[in-house]
């Protein structure tokens, strides 16, 4: 994974090297223009996107595919909370009270599927394809290992047959 970025004002222009554009910027309040979406809301929407993939992925090991496949995943309140004091305490050469880090992610998975009478997919086998998401996805673990609970709510939403 590598990308390219200028800097302007509160924003960023990026390119990655499979030749995607990104953008994030700040609120006005924080001295940016607001026309992107804040860095933290890209973060929520890297874990977002590496547990689908990671879910997809993880779903094709357990389940047979031609008899059970993973069609689609509502994601819900899907909320990061932090302490701003890590982040803005002042003074700013000072030791803030709290780390800068998120405390705690939380939100719901909406698991669609399409399965077959006799697989047995029910709400158990959602919330044990959660677990192995969360153990397997690398932006969950890289916010786990700094300390910010991970508190994704995997559920059962539909079966189609």
């Amino acid at each position: 994974y590598a990308l390219d970025g200028v800097s302007r004002g509160g924003g960023v222009e990026l390119r990655t090297s499979t030749g995607h554009a990104l953008r994030t910027d700040m609120p006005v309040s924080m001295g940016g223009d607001d026309e992107a979406a804040q860095p933290v809301e890209m973060l929520l929407a890297a874990l977002v996107g590496c547990e689908t993939a990671t879910a997809h992925f993880v779903a094709r090991q357990l389940w047979r595919r031609r008899q059970c496949q993973l069609t689609s995943i509502v994601w819900e309140q899907l909320v990061a909370v932090r302490d701003n004091r890590g982040a803005v305490a002042l003074p700013i050469e000072e030791e803030p009270p709290v780390g800068a880090g998120l405390i705690r992610v939380s939100g719901s998975a909406l698991v669609h599927v399409r399965a077959s009478l006799s697989t047995g997919v029910d709400a158990q086998s959602i919330c044990r394809l959660g677990e192995l998401v969360e153990r397997r996805c690398p932006v969950a673990s890289m916010l786990v290992a700094s300390g910010c609970a991970v508190e994704i709510e995997w559920k059962l939403a539909s079966i189609q047959r």
